[in-house]
């Protein structure tokens, strides 16, 4: 789980960094966790364990999500659902 936690905070440290080298720019950057989907990765074996979300449905989540992006987002870590992380 040491890994995760170092690849979230360094992709929440580049939406961070985007923001703040770009301030003039007309862009909104955040870091999106798509969930845990229903993939052929995305069984657990130690448990079998199935993803509680369908892929399709992860992915429109994640599109109206993007969609919904604004100022107050910028350069967080947010979920599909446009929750803010912590990383």
């Amino acid at each position: 789980m040491r890994a995760c936690v170092y690849v979230y905070s360094q992709v929440n440290m580049l939406a961070t960094c985007f923001r703040a080298e770009m301030p003039e720019a007309q862009v909104t950057v955040a870091a999106l966790h798509p969930g845990w989907a229903s993939t052929k990765e995305g069984i657990t074996p130690e448990t079998n364990k199935q993803p509680p979300t369908a892929l399709v449905d992860c992915v429109h989540k994640c599109m109206r999500t993007i969609n919904h992006l604004d100022e107050e987002r910028h350069g967080l870590f947010i979920d599909y659902q446009g929750s803010q992380l912590r990383y």
